[in-house]
């Protein structure tokens, strides 16, 4: 489960995962099947093994061995599995003092 929340984590530049959602609410938000949710900087394929790894159930859950052949295979493809642009949309963003999670950065 940590490691799909890692990968989200990356391709936010280390947004912080499930801010919307109180700490006492988190478990029923889970129980109810919402995970977070796909960024524009993550593509489908990348994203599709991030819900592989927040399965309900431990034993759907790919290995680290499944993982790293996945990760392998989506590093050798033509596409780009993190969109780049975007991250750094969001960083300029950021530094110009836009809002994130809020508040204005100073």
């Amino acid at each position: 489960w940590a490691f799909g929340v890692v990968l989200w984590e990356i391709c936010t530049l280390g947004d912080t995962p499930y801010s919307s959602v109180s700490d006492k609410d988190l478990k029923n938000f889970l129980l109810a099947g919402k995970r977070l949710e796909k960024v524009d900087s993550c593509t489908d394929d990348l994203y599709k093994i991030m819900l592989k790894c927040w399965s309900h159930l431990p034993k759907d859950r790919p290995t680290f061995t499944e993982l790293s052949d996945k990760l392998w295979d989506l590093e050798h493809k033509e596409k780009p599995y993190v969109n780049l642009d975007s991250l750094m949309q969001q960083s300029i963003e950021s530094e110009d003092g836009e809002e994130e999670d809020g508040q204005l950065n100073q």
